[in-house]
């Protein structure tokens, strides 16, 4: 048993409210020309392997750079443990409870939730995106509101389309349009194949050089397996290479948006859906199986039109709060959602008080997180298993403050508890009827058996 009161339990006061955000209403006023947006999603890049978050291997110099002119959020949370739930609740500002898509494997979202994409086409914007895994097919719903939906699905044939590819495709895209437009541009490279094109590739694998072929970790079985061999480290290095090669087309896709003119102009948002675990805690590698922070803890970089603000703010927000976000920006009421608007958080404001929530029911596990900062609260609804820590002085989650002999932890605990059953009380989502070609992609990818 924990012998004395943990620090934070001297501080807290209030505790007790139901933080969850819903129904903020903002708006601002609508700007003579409305911005273009571009929404970047890295999907599965955790932000303490990217050198901007101060990792030891300099895997995003390029980016490192341009975030000079923006502004860094030190602590955003993914809504969710994998892509369909996390991407959505970026598209939607909503939690998976709440928009459905993920909220049982496989289900999509709700049809009568609007998406960022349709919001903004209402508002006369030209809508695109790259789309590079099977769940983000029309099956699922988040192909709604794009004129362009460029889908392509990763398979364990090679079929991946690289970052470079995608990076062509939105650049093409966006030089055609003659109105504001708004952009999304998902990459996939940081989830598989662990096989970064030259010049990353080898730039932190050169010591296996002599016991690995490039490619060797392409399915989740070889990693499964690369793991069994004791061979974690090659598969840490080969993540951050796509990561660093990630950082090479962000890089050209920036250099080209400002030689045209038109990168300080536009509202660009660089985020990922989830991280990725390499037997952080006790659970194995990949995603969809803990809520821990290597797992939820994603890059958030926004740099606003005009680039007026810089620097790094410490959070803590969520990936539920890009569609609020966005449609402030663009001069459009924020309503009924679960995120908030981060415009005033950005030019200096405090966030408003309230709690953050994060999602899983992917493998089996049935976990759901709240976080009201500096505390994060882990609940697995199987198990009953509870872990409470403090983000602030323990960022990698190694002391669980959980005490249930202790008064005050039990009563907080209580709190959060009372805080999970009134998110997890939105409706569930919906079993899609899937292709058989469909079911094959996503099981070669070991997302469903």
């Amino acid at each position: 048993m924990r012998t004395g009161r943990p620090r934070f339990l001297h501080q807290i006061t209030g505790v007790l409210a139901l933080g969850l955000a819903a129904g903020v209403v903002a708006c601002a006023p609508a700007a003579s020309s409305p911005p273009p947006v571009l929404l970047i999603v890295i999907d599965t890049v955790r932000a303490d392997h990217m050198s901007l978050y101060g990792y030891e291997r300099d895997t995003t110099p390029r980016l490192k750079e341009w975030a000079e002119s923006g502004t860094v959020v030190e602590n955003a949370f993914s809504a969710a443990a994998w892509t369909l739930p996390g991407v959505s609740s970026i598209l939607t500002g909503l939690y998976p409870a709440q928009h459905g898509a993920g909220n049982g494997v496989p289900s999509p979202m709700h049809d009568d939730i609007p998406t960022l994409a349709e919001r903004l086409k209402e508002q006369g914007y030209a809508t695109g995106a790259t789309a590079n895994v099977s769940f983000l097919t029309d099956h699922f719903g988040l192909h709604r509101g794009f004129d362009l939906y460029d889908f392509h699905p990763a398979a364990d044939d090679g079929g991946l389309r690289p970052a470079d590819a995608n990076v062509d495709i939105a650049l093409e895209w966006i030089a055609a349009q003659e109105q504001p437009y708004f952009f999304m541009l998902h990459m996939f490279d940081a989830h598989r194949h662990y096989d970064a094109p030259e010049p990353a590739r080898g730039t932190f694998t050169e010591q296996f050089a002599d016991r690995y072929e490039p490619g060797s970790l392409a399915t989740m079985a070889s990693r499964i397996e690369a793991e069994r061999r004791g061979d974690l480290e090659f598969h840490v290095a080969a993540y951050d290479e796509e990561i660093l090669w990630l950082d090479m087309q962000l890089d050209r896709l920036f250099l080209t948006l400002q030689e045209r003119g038109t990168f300080d102009d536009t509202l660009v948002i660089l985020t990922s859906d989830h991280g990725e675990a390499f037997r952080d805690h006790e659970h194995s590698i990949g995603h969809g199986s803990c809520l821990h922070n290597e797992v939820i803890r994603v890059p958030l970089v926004i740099w606003e039109p005009g680039r007026l603000n810089r620097g790094r703010r410490v959070g803590p927000v969520a990936t539920v709060d890009l569609k609020p976000t966005v449609l402030e920006a663009v001069g459009e009421p924020v309503e009924g959602l679960a995120g908030v608007s981060l415009l005033p958080f950005l030019r200096g404001e405090d966030l408003p008080s309230r709690a953050i929530f994060a999602q899983n029911n992917f493998y089996r596990r049935d976990l759901t997180a709240l976080i009201r900062w500096p505390l994060k609260f882990i609940q697995d609804h199987g198990t009953q298993e509870r872990l409470l820590y403090d983000l602030e002085v323990d960022p990698g989650e190694t002391d669980n403050l959980w005490d249930p002999d202790d008064p005050d932890t039990a009563r907080l605990v209580n709190s959060m508890r009372r805080e999970i059953r009134a998110i997890r009380q939105a409706r569930e989502g919906q079993a899609v009827e899937m292709s058989p070609e469909l079911a094959e992609r996503l099981r070669a990818l070991g997302y469903i058996q």
